[in-house]
């Protein structure tokens, strides 16, 4: 269940975005500046656009991380158990004969 919040986040990131981009636009079309005060607007946009991306992206992959291994330590868990099993069976195949 934990993988379908992971699987939005794409989604939640490109919508995001687009809004960015979207009220960029908006805001370039109303705002009565100058071409060399435009610029440095969507230069700070475009930074603080990267630092808020490089952060869902560090957010993501961290989360990644973290699903990889709760995946891993359950696979491990079941490798186990199935040796325990199979070491169980044995004893009582040998008990049997």
């Amino acid at each position: 269940m934990a993988d379908n919040g992971n699987s939005n986040v794409g989604g939640v990131l490109v919508a995001f975005m687009a809004g960015i981009v979207v009220g960029a636009g908006v805001a370039l079309l109303y705002a009565p500046q100058s071409g060399k005060e435009t610029r440095k607007l969507l230069a700070k946009r475009a930074d603080e656009l990267k630092d808020q991306a490089e952060e869902i992206v560090d957010d993501v992959l961290e989360k990644g991380k973290q699903a990889l291994k709760e995946k891993k330590e359950q696979f491990d868990a079941a490798i186990e158990a199935g040796k325990e099993t199979m070491s169980d069976a044995r004893k009582k195949l040998k008990e049997a004969l």
